[in-house]
């Protein structure tokens, strides 16, 4: 991962991913009097998968906004076409605006980013 793509992925919900983190680590610390790492596995798979998601978010707005070649432009000017009349196709880069907790799993996955980047 490039460090622009690193830079957007934090650009996008760093302040919202620490508060979520914060709050995930003091449920599990308030929910056991011990402290163990078996307290933090569901924080772990969870934030993992969080940011699993983050980053391919932040790879779908790369190769989104960041192909400055020709068939990039015709990429781009064909995605925002699209967005305009089907909803779903905006999914791989939507989580940016509105976390990636609120979208199913179908939307950060690779083939999701290239059906958004599909030439008509």
């Amino acid at each position: 991962m490039t460090a622009w793509t690193r830079s957007r992925a934090g650009s996008f919900c760093r302040t919202r991913a620490t508060v979520r983190d914060a709050r995930l680590v003091a449920e599990a610390m308030l929910g056991t009097a011990r402290w163990t790492p078996a307290a933090f596995v569901d924080y772990a798979g969870e934030r993992s998968e969080r940011m699993r998601r983050l980053c391919a978010t932040a790879e779908a707005v790369t190769r989104l906004r960041c192909d400055f070649t020709g068939l990039g432009k015709e990429r781009r000017l064909a995605a925002f076409a699209r967005f305009a009349t089907d909803p779903e196709a905006r999914m791989p880069v939507a989580a940016g605006s509105i976390g990636p907790d609120a979208l199913p799993p179908e939307a950060f996955t690779r083939e999701a980013a290239d059906r958004m980047l599909a030439l008509p």
